[in-house]
């Protein structure tokens, strides 16, 4: 019966997140990071806030001039959540661990839940999560998923943004230290 809920409630996260991209418009032309989309997702200084699980608010332009990098999370009622989430979350923990401290990185966990009760925070401890996490749907909006809506935001995507917030990349998939690590010594270079 469990494992019910847990399909449901993913399911349910999934198709509010696919519903919302075909409702503002979804491009039929998936970006492929292989180059600068030429677009700064603060869309001409409209900026996105953001508050994290422990009540901080934070605006992606505060962060302006360091990557970026941008992690989508569907969380069941339960505090469920794919594999390929804990493989994202293992890989940020490693990339914050060598570069945020520096801060060469900046670093969002974006979750999308839609369930009050669930406990995100545990998330912190589980992960040792050290970056920005927050839930995008704590005031009943997407509006983190929808400046991202062009990429067709969806479970597990990561997206770099490079110093001045253009899309250098979008990776749908699981993805590894050494591959996130080369894109981002290229925006170094």
């Amino acid at each position: 019966m469990k494992n019910k809920h847990i399909i449901l409630g993913l399911g349910v996260v999934a198709i509010l997140l696919i519903g919302y991209a075909l409702v503002s418009g979804y491009n039929q032309n998936h970006y492929d990071g292989s180059q600068n989309t030429g677009k700064d997702v603060t869309f001409d200084g409209v900026n996105f806030k953001f508050v994290d699980l422990r009540g901080f608010e934070h605006r992606l332009s505060d962060y302006k001039g360091i990557p970026t990098l941008v992690h989508f999370m569907a969380v069941g009622c339960g505090g469920e959540y794919s594999m390929l989430n804990d493989n994202q979350l293992k890989q940020l923990g490693i990339i914050c661990g060598r570069l945020c401290e520096k801060t060469q990185i900046t670093i969002f966990t974006v979750l999308v839940s839609t369930c009050d009760e669930t406990d995100l925070s545990q998330l912190y401890d589980m992960y040792n999560v050290t970056w920005i996490l927050g839930n995008d749907y704590q005031d009943s909006k997407l509006d983190v998923v929808e400046k991202f809506s062009e990429y067709t935001p969806e479970d597990g995507m990561i997206v770099l943004l490079d110093q001045n917030l253009y899309v250098q990349a979008v990776f749908k998939g699981a993805v590894t230290v050494d591959s996130l690590m080369a894109r981002i010594q290229i925006l170094e270079g």
